[in-house]
């Protein structure tokens, strides 16, 4: 049974019946599986090889992610928890 077929399938047919102008959601919402997928490819690939290109990626992803996410904060929210 193939999934994403009939996703994209009901992102058209959503395109045609609620919009007159042509929004091409279908082509959206691949676009965006197709990324998520090929991220997740490279995220793998880090994982597995050794490859100076994917140690970059992984230093700037954890870098990039401790910016983002104040990781300090939930870290000692755990700890507190896990001392209860």
């Amino acid at each position: 049974m193939e999934i994403k077929g009939t996703r994209q399938a009901l992102a058209e047919m959503l395109d045609v019946v609620t919009t007159d102008y042509d929004l091409r959601l279908a082509h959206f919402f691949t676009a965006f599986c197709c990324g998520v997928e090929f991220w997740s490819f490279l995220e793998n690939a880090a994982v597995i090889s050794n490859h100076p290109i994917f140690r970059w990626l992984k230093k700037f992803m954890k870098e990039r992610m401790k910016d983002q996410i104040d990781t300090d904060k939930y870290t000692e929210n755990d700890k507190a928890a896990n001392s209860k």
